[in-house]
This record gives structure tokens, sequence and C-alpha cells, in this order.
């Protein structure tokens, strides 16, 4: 596996990380070391939700069940927040007497 960051630049470097929804981009993102420490140096080492890869760049079993519900609650975390927000647009629509307007 590949920094993604490298590779936009053109550049082929093993990863040695995976962040979990960087806040920046959103995203499940592999890194090379020189790309993950702006990372823990901005968010902080407590902050941020990542994982170390082997040596060989692969993800054993406990690190991808780790990863896979780390998504997974990262996923469910952005269907609460939509859910929220919908039901703050009906109740704006319901004030303004705009409720008759269909998602």
């Amino acid at each position: 596996m590949n920094c993604v960051d490298c590779q936009e630049a053109g550049v082929k470097r093993r990863a040695e990380y995976i962040i979990i929804d960087d806040a920046v981009h959103h995203q499940v993102r592999p890194l090379c070391r020189e790309h993950f420490e702006p990372y823990r140096e901005h968010f902080g080492e407590d902050e941020l939700e990542y994982i170390m890869l082997d040596f060989t760049g692969q993800l054993d079993e406990s690190n991808l069940d780790w990863l896979l519900r780390k998504v997974n609650e990262k996923f469910a975390w952005y269907e609460d927040m939509i859910k929220r927000l919908y039901a703050e647009i009906d109740k704006l629509k319901k004030i303004a007497k705009l409720d008759w307007i269909k998602r």
C-alpha cells in the first residue's frame, strides 16, 4: 500500500500509517511517515485515529478488524448528523410555514 500524498506528487513510497477520517479530506488515508508527522503535530497523537502498518506495509487481522470498526463508527456518526440536519430543516420549514415543500 502506497502513501496517497506521495502518489499525488508522482512518487511511489510505502505507507506506514493509516489515518481514519483525517478531518481535512474526510477519508481513510494511507500515509508515509513524512506525510503522517504533520497530522500528528497539528492534531496531536491523542486526537488522531490511526494504525501503524507492519514493516511489509500490510494489515494483520486484528488491525483490519479495528480499521473496519472505526470506519463503520464514522459512517454511523455521519448518518446520525445527516438525520439531525434533516430534522432541523423540517422544524424550520414548519416555523416558516413551508412544510408543504418535500425533500
